[in-house]
């Protein structure tokens, strides 16, 4: 084969392959990404207060990225003020948040509930809120700690009343204070 002949042949598929690739990155659509795991938004030192069914929270997180309508945070902080005045607080080094609330997952979470009689301390794998419900739901387990008690099941929900309701081979032990 001639060069002379063959060169304008390969300039030619060579620009169709440019001209497709380049079709391609540009037609995509607002807000489509080819790399899912960059974030839209990156937020450091964030503070949210919403009212949720008369309470008061206050969502702190050291980073939170926005993929979509799910947020991911990191080093969370939660207090809720209930409008019966109770007391919550929660840590957790990561977690999900959707933009409007209802959802919400944190893991390795760490709790405490003040105003209630016993004040009570709280652990557990996975926390999911619940908002019909008005309740944290550990699917994967929680354990419970008081002055004299303390217990633990493999699954649990907690109420922003303070009710407790532990399953799954719970255990629980008390001491008398006396």
């Amino acid at each position: 084969m001639n060069w002379k002949k063959a060169l304008p042949l390969v300039v030619l598929a060579l620009s169709v392959l440019w001209a497709v690739m380049l079709y391609r990155d540009l037609n995509v659509t607002p807000g489509e990404r080819k790399d899912k795991e960059v974030p839209d938004v990156t937020l450091e030192d964030v503070e949210v207060q919403r009212d949720i069914s008369g309470d008061l929270w206050t969502l702190h997180a050291e980073r939170a990225q926005r993929f979509g309508d799910k947020n991911n945070l990191e080093l969370i902080k939660v207090k809720s003020v209930t409008k019966d005045g109770a007391l919550w607080f929660m840590d957790a080094p990561r977690g999900t948040v959707t933009d409007d609330g209802k959802v919400a997952e944190l893991w390795n979470v760490k709790g405490r509930a003040e105003k209630f009689n016993p004040p009570f301390s709280w652990k557990g794998k996975k926390a999911q809120w619940n908002q019909e419900g008005n309740c944290w739901l550990f699917p994967e387990g929680l354990s419970i700690e008081g002055r004299d008690f303390f217990a633990e099941g493999s699954l649990g929900v907690v109420e922003m009343s303070g009710k407790v309701t532990l399953e799954g081979g719970a255990y629980a032990r008390w001491e008398d204070q006396r």
